[in-house]
């Protein structure tokens, strides 16, 4: 194939009005790709391949995460634009490759499946129903998920500057530890498959009506946006 690519294809098989605009909407739906595929690249490398090469502090504050993807993502950005630059054969070359490690990065997501179990998932605590961020409660390395007076999750609701509202959510929920990769070892996936999580914008996933904060450890997953499958194939395609 010549310089073009795949749009070469498109503008010799159905001429070049209609492969002109299939083109353009092909151009942009490419670009933002690899704008996405280069930020999760870094964010993936920085949290779970080599949290060390953080540039900029610890990864776990938003900031230098922010700021290490800007660095390593324009790296990043210069090596593909090197790799465009040199020609469509070199990069034809370079996608065998690409093509390996994505079908290599598949299977370990299906070998994942029935490897992971619960007794050798780490666990995870949660309050109501909540999750709890690692770093608010452990103690000497340890992960201290108890309501004790003297663990850190009491400290964090009910003392300094907490809210009574924060201290009441505290002293009337439930805490729970159970494991963050139960595999199909436990029936958790067969709870789920039927299951219906639809939500309008805005909404949070828990129904629980103490909202979420970053000071408080948590962080529940909250709907952006409502949309149906028909958008989401329109934009896939």
């Amino acid at each position: 194939v010549p310089a073009g690519g795949s749009y070469f294809m498109i503008s010799r098989s159905i001429g070049p009005e209609f492969g002109g605009a299939v083109g353009i909407l092909f151009y942009l739906g490419t670009s933002m790709a690899a704008a996405m595929y280069l930020v999760g690249s870094v964010e993936v490398f920085l949290k779970y391949v080599c949290p060390k090469a953080s540039i900029f502090g610890s990864i776990t504050e938003s900031a230098s995460l922010f700021n290490n993807t800007r660095v390593y993502g324009t790296i990043l950005t210069f090596l593909v634009m090197i790799c465009v630059f040199i020609g469509i054969r070199f990069v034809s070359k370079f996608s065998v490759l690409s093509l390996i490690a994505v079908l290599g990065s598949i299977l370990c997501i299906y070998i994942g499946i029935f490897v992971a179990s619960p007794s050798r998932s780490p666990l995870v605590c949660a309050l109501g129903g909540r999750l709890i961020a690692q770093s608010k409660i452990m103690e000497n390395g340890t992960m201290m998920c108890t309501k004790n007076i003297t663990g850190p999750l009491y400290k964090l609701y009910c003392t300094g500057n907490a809210t009574a509202e924060a201290c009441d959510f505290f002293t009337t929920s439930n805490i729970s530890e159970f494991p963050a990769i139960p595999g199909l070892s436990s029936d958790l996936f067969y709870k789920n498959v039927m299951a219906s999580y639809y939500r309008e914008a805005g909404k949070t996933y828990d129904d629980i009506e103490f909202a979420p904060t970053v000071e408080n450890g948590q962080a529940s997953a909250i709907a952006d946006i409502t949309t149906t499958f028909t958008i989401l194939l329109a934009i896939f395609f």
